[in-house]
C-alpha cells in the first residue's frame, strides 16, 4: 500500500509536517505583516497606499491563481508518475522538466501581459486620478520584476510539495517580505514603485533557489519538444479549470478593495490593513494543513469507492476546523489592541487605528469557513473535480459582488468585511455537501 510507504500516511506524520509548513509560514506572515504595517506607517492612508494595496492585489491575484491552479494539476500527476511500476525517477523527472518549459513560456506571456493591461487595470480599480497613476507604475514595476519570477516559483513548490518538500518551500518567501520590510524601514522617501522593484528582486532570488532544489531532489532531463506538447495537453484541461476557480475565489478580494475605493479616498489602504492579520492568520492555517493534506488526499483518491478517502478528508477536517476556531477567536479578542500597538503613530492617527482594529473583529469571521473551504478544494482536485470547484467559486464571486453592492452602503467596510464571510461560508458548504455525496456515489456503484 503507497499509504503505509507515505512520509504523510498517518496522522502524526501529517500533523509533523503541517508544524513544519505552520512554522516556516509563520514567520513569512510575521514578516509580511511587519511589512505592511511599516509600509503604511510611511505612506500615510491616502493615493500612495491606496496606489501599492492594489497593485500587490493583483500580483497576488495572477500568481495565486496561477500557483494553485499549477498545483492542482502537477501534484496528482506526480503521485501517479511515483507510483508508476519501475519508472519512479525517470517519470518524475521528465515531468518536471516538461513542466518548468511550460512555467518559463508562461513567465513571458503573464508578463507581458501584466505590463500592457496595467494602465486598464488602474483604471478600472479607482476612481481617484493619483491613485490610477501610482497602480499603473507601480504594477508595471512588478509585471517585470515579480510575475515571472513567482509563476517559476509556484511550478517548483507544486513539483516539490508532490514529493513533500515543504520546510523550504514555505520558509523561502521570507527573503522577499524581509527586503521590502527593510527598504521600508531604512528609507526615509519611500514609493511605491521602489517598493515593487525591492520586492521583485526578491522573487527572483526565491525562485532560483526553488529552481535549483528541484534540480537536486527531483532531478531534471532534458526536455523533448514532443514531451512538452504532451505534458500541456494532458494537464491542460486541469489546469485551466483550476485556474478558472482559483481566479474568481482570488477576485473576491479584489473587488472588495474596488468597493472601498468607491466609498472614500484612503479606505482602499484602510480595509488592506485591516485585512491583513485575519487573512494572514487563516491563510496560514489553511496552507499548513493543505498543503500537506493534498499529496495524502491524491495517494487516497485511488480508494474514492471505499471508506479510505472519505475517512482521509474527515480527519483532517476535524482538527482543522478546531484550530480555525480557535484562531478566529483569538484574533477578534486581540484585534483592536494589537491594532493600536501596530498601526497608531507616524501617518495613522489613534482614531484610525482604532478604526483598523474594529474592522479586524469582522474580518474574524472569514477565518473558519475560508480554512476549511482550502482544505475541501484540495479534496476535490485530488478527485479530478475541478469543474466543480470552479462552479461553486463563480458562484461566490457573484454573490460577493451582490452582497458588497447591498451591505457596503449600509455598513461601510464592515459590511464588505461581513459579505465576504458570508460568501466563504457558503462556498465551504456547496463543496462539503459535493464532496459527501460524491463519494458516498462512488461507493454504491462498486
Amino acid at each position: 500500500m503507497r499509504e503505509a510507504n507515505s512520509p504523510v500516511g498517518s496522522l502524526p506524520a501529517l500533523g509533523r509536517a503541517s508544524l513544519t509548513v505552520a512554522s516556516a509560514s509563520g514567520l513569512v506572515g510575521v514578516a509580511a505583516v511587519l511589512r505592511d504595517v511599516v509600509i503604511g506607517r510611511r505612506l500615510g492612508l491616502g493615493a500612495s497606499l491606496d496606489g501599492w494595496s492594489l497593485a500587490l492585489a493583483v500580483l497576488v491575484l495572477v500568481t495565486s491563481t496561477f500557483v494553485s491552479a499549477v498545483s492542482a494539476a502537477l501534484v496528482p500527476a506526480m503521485s501517479r508518475a511515483a507510483g508508476e511500476s519501475g519508472s519512479r525517477d525517470g517519470s518524475s523527472r521528465r515531468l518536471a522538466s516538461e513542466a518548468l518549459v511550460i512555467a518559463a513560456i508562461a513567465c513571458l506571456v503573464v508578463a507581458a501581459a501584466a505590463w500592457v493591461t496595467a494602465p486598464a487595470l488602474a483604471d478600472l480599480m479607482s476612481d481617484d486620478a493619483d491613485t490610477r497613476v501610482v497602480t499603473s507604475d507601480t504594477l508595471r514595476r512588478l509585471s517585470v520584476l515579480a510575475i515571472g519570477s513567482l509563476l517559476l516559483r509556484g511550478t517548483s513548490s507544486a513539483l516539490l510539495h508532490a514529493r513533500h518538500r515543504f520546510a523550504l518551500v514555505a520558509l523561502l518567501p521570507l527573503l522577499s517580505a524581509s527586503l521590502v520590510a527593510g527598504y521600508a524601514a531604512v528609507r526615509t522617501d519611500v514609493a511605491p514603485v521602489g517598493l515593487a522593484t525591492i520586492h521583485g528582486l526578491g522573487v527572483a532570488v526565491e525562485a532560483l533557489v526553488l529552481l535549483l532544489a528541484v534540480r537536486v531532489m527531483i532531478g531534471l532531463t532534458r526536455p523533448s519538444l514532443g514531451g512538452v506538447v504532451r505534458t500541456f495537453r494532458a494537464m491542460s484541461r486541469p489546469f485551466l479549470l483550476a485556474a478558472l476557480a482559483a481566479l474568481v475565489f482570488g477576485i473576491n478580494p479584489v473587488v472588495d478593495l474596488w468597493f472601498a475605493g468607491w466609498i472614500d479616498e484612503g479606505e482602499v489602504g484602510r480595509l488592506a490593513l485591516a485585512a491583513r492579520i485575519p487573512l494572514a492568520g487563516g491563510g496560514l492555517v489553511a496552507a499548513a494543513i493543505a498543503t500537506p493534506a493534498f499529496p495524502r488526499f491524491a495517494d487516497a483518491a485511488g480508494d474514492v469507492a471505499s471508506d479510505r478517502f472519505s475517512a482521509t478528508v474527515r480527519s483532517v477536517l476535524r482538527p482543522t476546523f478546531k484550530i480555525a476556531i480557535g484562531l478566529a477567536l483569538g484574533i477578534a479578542l486581540v484585534s483592536l489592541p494589537l491594532a493600536m500597538v501596530l498601526f497608531a503613530g507616524s501617518e495613522l492617527d489613534a482614531s484610525a487605528a482604532r478604526s483598523v482594529g474594529l474592522l479586524q473583529v469582522t474580518y474574524s469571521f472569514t477565518i473558519v469557513p475560508y480554512v476549511l473551504g482550502a482544505v475541501t478544494a484540495r479534496a476535490l482536485h485530488a478527485l479530478d473535480q475541478q469543474q466543480l470547484v470552479l462552479r461553486f467559486g463563480i458562484a461566490g464571486c457573484v454573490a460577493n459582488i451582490a452582497l458588497d453592492a447591498v451591505l457596503a452602503p449600509l455598513l461601510g467596510l464592515h459590511g464588505i468585511a461581513a459579505a465576504t464571510a458570508l460568501v466563504y461560508a457558503a462556498t465551504f458548504s456547496l463543496m462539503w455537501r459535493s464532496l459527501r455525496d460524491g463519494g458516498s456515489a462512488a461507493r454504491a456503484r462498486t
